[in-house]
Order: C-alpha cells, then sequence, then structure tokens
C-alpha cells in the first residue's frame, strides 16, 4: 500500500463533508495513494482538471474517505464539546439538537460565551485523532 499525505485525506475528508444539495465523494486509491474528487455535481467533474479513474465506483482498490457524519464528527462532537467545556449547557445544547437549526444555535451559545475559538480547535483535533484512527483502521498508511 503507498502512503497518502494526511492533508490529501484531510482535504477529501472536508470535500465530502461539505453539506448542500450536492453529494461529494473523495476516495483514495489502494494502488497510487491519490485521493480522488467526485460530486453529484455534473459541472465539478467535468471542470475536474483530474481525470476520474473508469472503476472508481466499482473496484474495491478505491476507498470512500468518511464524512464529518460517518465519523461522529457532528452533533455528537458538539455535544462532547460541551459536556467536557460548558457542562452547565449540556441540557440547553441536547435541547437544541432535537430540532431544526440547531447547529446556527450552537454557535450562538459558544459566540455568548467567549468559546468559539476553543471549539474550533477541539474540532481540528478530533477531526484529526478520528481521521487518523479512521486510517489506521483501513490500513492506510499516511505520510505527514
Amino acid at each position: 500500500m503507498p502512503t497518502v499525505k494526511f492533508s490529501d485525506v484531510l482535504d477529501g475528508f472536508e470535500f465530502a463533508s461539505y453539506t448542500g444539495s450536492v453529494e461529494n465523494i473523495a476516495y483514495i486509491s489502494l494502488n497510487t495513494g491519490s485521493v480522488y474528487l467526485t460530486s453529484s455535481e455534473p459541472e465539478f467533474d467535468a471542470e475536474s482538471e483530474i481525470e476520474l479513474p473508469a472503476d472508481i465506483h466499482t473496484s474495491d482498490r478505491y476507498v470512500a474517505i468518511p464524512s464529518k457524519n460517518d465519523l461522529d464528527l457532528g452533533r455528537d462532537l458538539a455535544l462532547s464539546f460541551v459536556r467536557q467545556h460548558l457542562a452547565g449547557d449540556y441540557e440547553v445544547v441536547f435541547d437544541h439538537f432535537r430540532k431544526r437549526g440547531a447547529y446556527a444555535r450552537f454557535k450562538k451559545l459558544l459566540d455568548d460565551r467567549n468559546a468559539m475559538a476553543h471549539w474550533h480547535e477541539y474540532q481540528i483535533v478530533e477531526t484529526e485523532v478520528a481521521l487518523r484512527a479512521w486510517c489506521k483502521d483501513n490500513d492506510i498508511e499516511l505520510a505527514d
């Protein structure tokens, strides 16, 4: 198995985690270590400078990089942060996540508590930990 740059895995993760009206998928080639990005947005693939391998969707030689939801880095991560750093607000935030618009209310609470920078730092560290664990579980060797 060739090595994959962690920064390429992180870029693929961020691409796959984009939420909107399109589905984005990032793949790692188990043969070359290359990362390929593809989207349900037809213009994305058409404008891409890198041609996708013909068998990328059917071969077991490509593995899809997970999104933040696949790694529980959305709601669960926010609740974990609040539990550890804003414990007095846990029930309020937990209730926020039962309704639409939860993330906006969560960010407002972070602003109100002057905790936004701490949240971003926490999110970066936990994302890296989760992605490195995913790579290890999938026998993907990383080059830093």
